[in-house]
């Protein structure tokens, strides 16, 4: 399989994350937190995966920044049939930092490793 490296111009990674979310057959997303404002630009996208149990979210409560709000919103992801999981970061006394997003097609897979959480401002 070919590998190539994308330039991400600033300002379009919700566009980015949006296209392909919308054309994967499956994703898994994992991020070390979630804003309510970063889940709201790709949460649209995000319901309308067909098959709901081919979305996986991993999240954790790494420096406990993960909003209420946004944990509330991934349950209504997994009420659809998505994968929700959150990673006990304080409790097992170790960091999660992770960032990757991992877009599948039945010819193609795409994947993100970086530094964008799920915030606005990473995204922007």
């Amino acid at each position: 399989m070919a590998s190539e490296l994308y330039y991400i111009p600033e300002g379009s990674f919700d566009h980015i994350l949006n296209k392909e979310i919308e054309r994967a057959d499956e994703v898994i997303i994992s991020v070390s937190f979630v804003f309510i404002s970063g889940l709201g630009l790709i949460i649209d996208s995000l319901k309308k995966i067909k098959d709901q149990s081919r979305l996986t979210i991993i999240i954790s409560n790494y420096l406990k920044s993960s909003e209420p709000g946004a944990l509330l919103r991934l349950l209504e992801l997994r009420d659809l049939g998505a994968n929700i999981y959150l990673y006990d970061s304080i409790g097992a006394k170790r960091s999660f930092h992770m960032k990757s997003f991992l877009f599948s097609t039945k010819s193609s897979d795409t994947l993100i490793v970086g530094s964008s959480n799920i915030s606005l401002t990473a995204f922007q």
